[in-house]
């Protein structure tokens, strides 16, 4: 229900609608029926697994109980940032992985948890937490580079496997480029005008690839670094258009500082580029400063974050003292385991 929760906030985001307050709704009754709260306001449990017609709670005890509430965080984030906070903190403080005092035990194999945390550690700034645990996936998880001529990069976890999993490599990835509150903006402040901005299309990956492509509006101008992608391919001739241009031939364009003129007019609002696979700069003269008569990114964005305000206000006002009316539950024992385009 997170996770669909965070679906229907960017739904939201791109067509207006509303359906984002399920979430909060959702978040007031896991708060009285899928966990428990000390004293102190911590999560002392979190559900791991909730059967309705069973009436039945799977839980997990012990440091592993952090486990459940670590894997609805990245979705909880984003969405109600009090709430969020809780269970992250409280994850990692059971686990002990946010005390440098303590050795940063893995309870489980499956690397995806302390890919979870390593992620929430650098979106809220936890940099003990994210040094900690960056140090234990750089020697245990197997990050290398494959490929014909070592082109590509990913995370191998020790699988015996020719690619690596696109799952947890994905995971790791994500926790890799995003900068702090980088996850949370992507749905709290989406941008909607790329849709309209002039865009690259038609690259031939991954032959060449594209380090960087964004709009300078001020300038009127859109960037462009390229490199190759396959380096037995260096040198090779290659394509790409830029499209949703004002004016196709009012454009200007140079490459790596000098002035460019391989590309031609496709049609009214595209242009093809002909080049090579290699390390290029291209700055595109696009005179696009944006479309000042949309706005529909801030206004969606700050819709959005309206009603997350409102549900974490809820959730904040729901009773926290309480497990709700769940009839059994299981138990489970812990198990220890040991470069600038624009200048």
């Amino acid at each position: 229900m997170a996770g669909a929760g965070l679906s229907l906030k960017a739904y939201d985001n791109l067509y207006g609608t509303t359906y984002g307050h399920l979430f909060g709704e959702w978040v007031e009754y896991a708060r009285r029926h899928y966990m428990h709260f000390n004293r102190q306001g911590e999560v002392e449990w979190f559900a791991l697994f909730v059967d309705p017609i069973e009436r039945t709670i799977m839980r997990l005890y012990d440091e592993t109980s952090a486990y459940a509430s670590l894997c609805v965080t990245p979705y909880v984030y984003p969405q109600d940032r009090q709430f969020g906070a809780l269970l992250y903190e409280t994850s990692v403080r059971q686990l002990g992985w946010n005390d440098p005092a303590k050795p940063l035990i893995e309870f489980h194999p499956d690397p995806r948890f302390a890919l979870i945390a390593l992620l929430l550690a650098r979106e809220v700034g936890d940099r003990t937490t994210e040094d900690r645990i960056r140090a234990r996936a750089e020697a245990a998880y197997e990050p290398r580079r494959f490929g014909e001529n070592d082109d590509f990069f990913g995370w191998f976890f020790n699988n015996g496997e020719d690619w690596p999993r696109g799952q947890l490599a994905a995971l790791a990835m994500t926790a890799e480029i995003g900068e702090r509150g980088a996850w949370t903006r992507l749905f709290e402040q989406p941008n909607l005008d790329k849709f309209s901005e002039p865009t690259v299309r038609g690259v031939d990956f991954p032959h060449l690839g594209i380090a960087q492509a964004w709009n300078d509006r001020a300038a009127g101008a859109l960037c462009v670094e390229t490199y190759a992608a396959t380096s037995s391919l260096r040198g090779s001739p290659t394509t790409w258009q830029v499209t949703n241009l004002p004016d196709a031939n009012a454009v200007k364009v140079t490459c790596d500082g000098a002035d460019f003129t391989a590309w031609r007019v496709a049609d009214a609002a595209t242009i093809t580029v002909d080049s090579d696979i290699d390390d290029h700069a291209f700055r595109i003269l696009t005179g696009y400063h944006g479309d000042a008569g949309s706005g529909s990114g801030s206004e969606f964005g700050s819709r959005s974050s309206g009603r997350s305000a409102q549900s974490a206000q809820s959730a904040q006002s729901a009773t926290t003292g309480r497990s709700g009316p769940a009839a059994k539950t299981l138990y489970v024992p812990s198990q220890a385991s040991g470069r600038s385009c624009c200048g």
